[in-house]
């Protein structure tokens, strides 16, 4: 895992050795410096594609894991001090933010979503967002960020109330890691008839749908939000 974590900075750096384009002598370009140019965009490209499944892995996984984790503790411990109860407080909220802005980019126009390999080699994008305006966009990370919180704060009430109903049992403690694991393992049944098969989105599709909302349904993701 400390490896995989390493892995955005060394994407990041290997975009940026790459060797700028010298700005052009005259006023029109020639075939080369437009080749040169296409190749350095499509390195870019590629290096974007690689660094998308991580990137969404650590908004659609670790972020609210971590974001459950804080907020839980800044309810469940009554000795914790005002300035430490407001830092727990204060990294859910950024968390929400980053996790509700990563599922509003799903929707961003020509994103890949999902991709095939078809029979003759070739890949082929059967998922991408649609693009929307403006306000279609704001109402979208209202919806994401109300989602999110709701999904993370039910969990939170579910395990404070386990605990409290039952303070000398030890299985109430494992009342949010129950919900989840119940939730992903329904997701990944509900895949099964999918094909292809999205058993990799089961784990975020627990927190919140996994895929672009502005699709119609039959182009939307196997998994469905565990909400």
């Amino acid at each position: 895992h400390g490896f995989t974590m390493l892995v955005p900075g060394k994407l990041a750096l290997q975009a940026l050795s790459l060797v700028r384009s010298a700005p052009p002598l005259t006023d029109y370009s020639s075939q080369r410096e437009f080749q040169d140019s296409f190749d350095r965009f499509s390195e870019l490209l590629e290096i974007e594609g690689r660094m998308v499944p991580i990137t969404s892995s650590e908004a659609g996984i670790e972020a609210p894991v971590n974001s459950l984790v804080q907020l839980y503790a800044a309810i469940h411990d009554t000795d914790l001090t005002w300035r430490t109860r407001t830092s727990l407080l204060v990294s859910v909220a950024v968390g929400l933010l980053n996790q509700a802005k990563a599922l509003v980019e799903l929707d961003k126009k020509g994103r890949p979503i999902n991709q095939v390999e078809t029979v003759h080699g070739e890949t082929f994008t059967y998922t991408a967002g649609t693009g929307c305006s403006g306000a279609e966009y704001a109402m979208l990370a209202c919806f994401r960020l109300v989602e999110v919180s709701a999904r993370l704060s039910s969990l939170t009430i579910l395990q404070e109330t386990a605990r409290q109903s039952h303070p000398e049992s030890a299985l109430p403690r494992l009342a949010m890691v129950g919900a989840l694991s119940g939730s992903t393992a329904v997701l990944l049944v509900a895949t099964l008839s999918s094909s292809p098969w999205h058993y990799w989105h089961c784990c975020s599709g627990a927190f919140a749908f996994p895929g672009p909302l502005l699709q119609p349904p039959i182009a939307k993701l196997g998994a469905t939000s565990a909400l």
